[in-house]
């Protein structure tokens, strides 16, 4: 409605004050009107959307469809057998550089039993991996009191520098915080797996008292890196829905499959200067230290993600 007169200025100037009222009280209620049109317009068109989904062109299961919708026929069979197909590349595992060698090699013909010499140039690798086994690495920093023989006054011994007031060490402590938040285990579950697996005894209030730690420590590292990647062009210009999670501008987004190393001093719960750091998303070097020769900057092709301060972590 625009904010001039309805008639031409001189039928406007002619109509008494009531006509006038009245005309703009009905074109108020006429613009009234057609928002709540629009607004009904724009319901009925989703509900209309919403009513003709079924499982061909959205998420619900087959069973919710009702009998007027015609399922699309099954494809022909090709004829190919599952699997690899005839000249496709083939996928192994690849080999990692060996610990120990054993060379075998055979003493006699498999046929006549003649005797064999040589060597292989290119011979067979079979490779069998195997965990070694686990048990803490246990440090005790024996702290005596002495007293003095002049003053009577007695002196304890201090830890050195670097060694941590608490009972864990930063890799044991990032591990704990790591399964707890990234991978999403109860804290029973990190007890058990601790003492199992480890030989380590923790309680659920150390796990929960090693996930505050490490959320404090790394804070400063997350909220330097929020800044930096809001900053970018890839993230301050466009927005788009991944999932259930919406990225854009306003999110807290990263960059995922970044591994930096770097240095943090005066972390809390153990993490002490020169410890190495692996973080969600690649920072700028001259921000958060020196970088991996492979990782100097920011990886363009990596998939955004929402940041989580759990899984950002030392080691």
């Amino acid at each position: 409605m625009s904010a001039g007169p309805p008639l031409p200025a001189d039928l406007w100037d002619s109509l008494p004050p009531e006509a006038r009222a009245l005309i703009q009280a009905l074109r108020a209620e006429a613009a009234e009107m057609q928002a709540r049109v629009r607004a009904l317009q724009r319901n009925v068109q989703e509900l209309q959307e919403r009513l003709n989904q079924n499982s061909t062109n959205s998420s619900r299961p087959p069973s919710t469809d009702p009998s007027t919708v015609k399922r699309r026929p099954p494809s022909p069979a090709s004829g190919r057998l599952s699997g690899g197909q005839p000249g496709h590349e083939r996928q192994r595992r690849p080999l990692l550089p060996p610990d120990h060698v054993q060379i075998l090699k055979p003493t006699r013909c498999r046929r006549c039993g003649h005797a064999l010499r040589g060597d292989d140039p290119k011979p067979l690798r079979h490779q069998v991996l195997e965990l070694p086994k686990i048990r803490p690495d246990v440090t005790e920093y024996q702290l005596h009191r002495l007293c003095c023989f002049r003053c009577g006054v007695s002196s304890c011994a201090s830890l050195p520098a670097g060694v941590p007031t608490g009972g864990q060490g930063p890799r044991l402590q990032a591990l704990l915080a790591l399964m707890a938040r990234a991978y999403r285990m109860s804290k029973r579950m990190v007890q058990t797996f601790y003492a199992d697996v480890l030989g380590v005894p923790v309680c659920a209030g150390q796990v929960c008292a090693s996930e505050a730690e490490t959320a404090a420590a790394t804070d400063p590292v997350v909220g330097e890196l929020r800044e930096y990647v809001r900053g970018q062009p890839a993230n301050g210009n466009r927005s788009r829905v991944e999932g259930n999670t919406r990225i854009g501008p306003d999110s807290e987004c990263g960059v995922a499959g970044g591994r930096w190393r770097g240095q943090r001093s005066g972390t809390p719960g153990g993490a002490q200067t020169g410890q190495s750091v692996t973080r969600v998303a690649p920072a700028p070097r001259q921000r958060f230290g020196e970088a991996d020769s492979s990782q100097n900057e920011l990886e363009t092709g990596a998939r955004p993600l929402a940041i989580r301060r759990a899984i950002v972590c030392w080691w």
